[in-house]
C-alpha cells in the first residue's frame, strides 16, 4: 500500500511508524524547511502512554521528561490551593510523562527517519481521485499517486482545506501564548506552577536553573490579542496582579523572545475520511490542549489508522477508524470545553467555585474526577480484533 503522510508532526510521524511495520509503502511530506524541535509544555497521559508503550518508546519518552516531582496550583496571587504529586498522578492515570512537545517529536522523530525520510519544505497544493488512486500534487511540481493522503498538518491543514473545505474550526472564547527564557529565575525546579486567575491562567516550568519556560491562557473579556511589538505590553497589563514570579517572566521578555501564540479553537468535523482521505490529529479533531489529551489522541488516531488499514480492505478500515475515534475525540472535546468557562470566562463565582473544589474536595474524589476528565478509567481497544 503506498500511502502519503502531510506533516511529520506527531500525528504524521506515529502513523508512519505504525504503517512502516505493516510494510506500507510511507512517503513523508512536511512543509517545515527542517527538523526543528520546538513546542510547549505537554502532559502524556493515559491512553497516550498507552500507545507510547506499546511503540516501545516509553523508556525514550520518560528520558526526556521534566523532572518535576510535583504540581503547585495557586490563585493568581500566589496563594496556595493543592499539591499534585507527579508520581501519583502517574499512577492515578496510567501513565503521565510531562515534557515538552518538542521532546515528543524528537522521539518520534528518531525512531521513524532511520527508514521513512521526510521531504521538507514540501507542501500539498492539490487532491485527485481516479479510480481507487488518488494523487498528491506538491509545491515542487511533483506529484504522487497512492492508495491513500493521510492529513497530518495540524489545525490550519490544508488537506482538510482541499478535501472537506472551510468552517470546521471553532474557538473556544481565547488565547494562548508559549515561551521559554534563559535567565536566573531563582525558582525551585523540583516543582511547576500553575496560577489561576479571573479570565486567564499561567504556568511556569522552570526546568533547571536559568530556564523557565511558561504558558498563558487569556479570555476573550481582556480583547483582542495582539501581535507584533503590542504583544509584550498586553501580557504584562494582563498579569499585573499575578504573583511575582510571573510577572518576572514576562518582564524579561524583548521584542527578540520566541513567542508562540494562537487562538484556543477546536476543530470539530462530522467525518474525517473522504474516498481515499483520512486526517488524524488535530487536523481531525484538536480537542485543544485543554482537554490535557491532544498528544494522546493524536497517537491514538495513528495507531488506530494505521491497524485498521493492516486487517482490512482500504474503505472497510477508512470506516472503522472514523467510527472508533470519532466517539473518543468527541468525549475530549466535551471535557474541554467544560473546561473552558472556568478559566478563560471573566467570571468571579466561577473562579471562586474552581478555586474552592481544587482546594477542598477529598484526595479520593479528585482522583477519581481527574481521571474522568481524562477518560483514563479503561484504555480504549484502538484496533478492535487485531490483537
Amino acid at each position: 500500500m503506498r500511502i502519503v503522510v502531510v506533516g511529520a508532526g506527531i500525528a504524521g510521524l506515529g502513523f508512519a511508524w505504525w504503517a512502516r511495520r505493516s510494510g506500507f509503502d510511507v512517503t513523508l511530506v512536511d512543509s517545515a524547511r527542517r527538523f526543528e524541535a520546538r513546542g510547549h509544555y505537554v502532559a502524556l497521559k493515559a491512553a497516550g502512554v498507552e500507545v507510547v508503550r506499546e511503540m516501545g518508546l516509553e523508556e525514550a519518552c520518560r528520558r526526556r521528561q521534566a523532572s518535576f516531582d510535583s504540581t503547585h496550583i495557586m490563585r493568581a496571587d500566589g496563594r496556595p490551593l493543592r499539591t499534585l504529586a507527579t508520581d501519583e498522578s502517574d499512577a492515578n492515570l496510567g501513565g503521565y510523562i510531562l515534557f515538552r512537545r518538542s521532546e515528543l517529536h524528537e522521539a518520534l522523530y528518531d525512531a521513524v527517519t532511520t527508514d521513512t525520510p521526510v521531504r521538507f519544505g514540501t507542501k500539498l497544493t492539490s487532491v485527485e481521485h481516479e479510480g481507487d488512486e488518488v494523487i498528491a500534487g506538491l509545491s515542487d511540481g511533483s506529484s504522487i499517486r497512492a492508495d491513500l493522503i493521510v492529513g497530518a498538518d495540524g489545525i490550519h491543514s490544508d488537506v482538510r482545506r482541499l478535501t472537506f473545505g472551510e468552517g470546521f474550526t471553532h474557538r473556544l472564547g481565547g488565547h494562548y501564548v508559549g515561551m521559554t527564557l534563559d535567565y536566573k529565575h531563582g525558582l525551585a525546579t523540583d516543582a511547576d506552577d500553575a496560577y489561576f486567575g479571573v479570565g486567564q491562567m499561567a504556568a511556569l516550568m522552570p526546568t533547571d536553573a536559568t530556564r523557565v519556560s511558561a504558558i498563558l491562557y487569556i479570555g476573550d473579556a481582556f480583547g483582542q490579542v495582539p501581535s507584533g511589538d503590542e504583544l509584550i505590553p498586553f501580557l504584562r497589563s494582563v498579569y499585573a496582579d499575578f504573583a511575582q514570579p510571573v510577572r518576572d517572566v514576562l518582564d524579561r521578555l524583548t521584542p527578540e523572545s520566541y513567542l508562540f501564540s494562537d487562538d484556543i479553537a477546536q476543530v470539530r468535523m462530522p467525518h474525517i475520511v473522504s474516498n481515499r482521505v483520512a486526517l488524524i490529529g488535530d487536523a481531525a479533531h484538536s480537542p485543544t490542549f485543554m482537554s490535557g489529551m491532544g498528544s494522546a489522541l493524536a497517537l491514538q488516531d495513528a495507531r488506530c489508522l494505521a491497524g485498521s488499514l493492516a486487517n482490512k480492505d482500504v474503505t472497510v478500515a477508512l470506516a472503522s477508524y472514523e467510527g472508533t475515534m470519532q466517539p473518543i475525540a468527541r468525549e475530549y472535546a466535551t471535557s474541554a470545553r467544560q473546561l473552558a468557562p472556568f478559566v478563560l470566562h471573566r467570571s468571579r463565582f466561577r473562579a471562586a467555585l474552581r478555586n474552592t473544589v481544587t482546594r477542598f474536595t477529598p484526595s479520593g474524589m479528585l482522583d477519581q474526577g481527574i481521571r474522568n476528565f481524562y477518560h483514563a478509567e479503561e484504555p480504549a481497544d484502538l484496533v478492535p480484533g487485531d490483537r
